[in-house]
């Protein structure tokens, strides 16, 4: 999609890669504990919150602080940090100066999450992250036209 949109591709590949890692590191930490919150939630905004509760930190701020770590370019980061918010609300933060990234994940997750409201979703972030709406329409509808495709070969 990236690719398509003219937004870096591999800051987009990488904050879609790493956007969950500080999942990784949380259940590594604590094994015992960490898998019952996962499965005491249904949305990460939830688990957000129970995390910085039981750690003091979040995984979409640990995820980010690793990337950064790891030299990830700011696009990529910033997604990371935010991914949780912009993909429970469809709000971009003021913080959040090049959002391209971020929409993009947000967009990929309802892909595969929510496909019935990824047109609508693409309509409301495309204006706010300075991509053309009908560009970003084209690109998810081919995607989601790809997916489909795909799941009745295999189906």
């Amino acid at each position: 999609m990236g690719q398509m949109l003219g937004v870096d591709p591999w800051a987009a590949h990488s904050a879609g890669l790493f956007e969950e890692c500080g999942k990784a590191v949380l259940y590594r930490h604590a094994p015992d504990h960490y898998p019952s919150m996962l499965r005491a939630v249904d949305q990460d905004m939830d688990l957000v919150q129970l995390e910085k509760r039981a750690f003091g930190v979040s995984h979409d701020a640990l995820g980010a602080a690793l990337c950064e770590s790891w030299g990830l370019s700011a696009p990529a980061v910033a997604s990371v940090r935010h991914h949780v918010t912009v993909q429970a609300s469809g709000q971009i933060p003021e913080a959040l100066q090049r959002p391209a990234v971020c929409v993009l994940s947000a967009l990929a997750r309802a892909l595969v999450q929510a496909p019935d409201i990824l047109e609508e979703l693409a309509s409301a972030l495309a204006p706010k992250a300075q991509l053309d709406e009908t560009l970003v329409l084209r690109a998810v509808r081919k995607l989601l036209e790809q997916r489909q495709d795909r799941q009745s070969h295999d189906g």
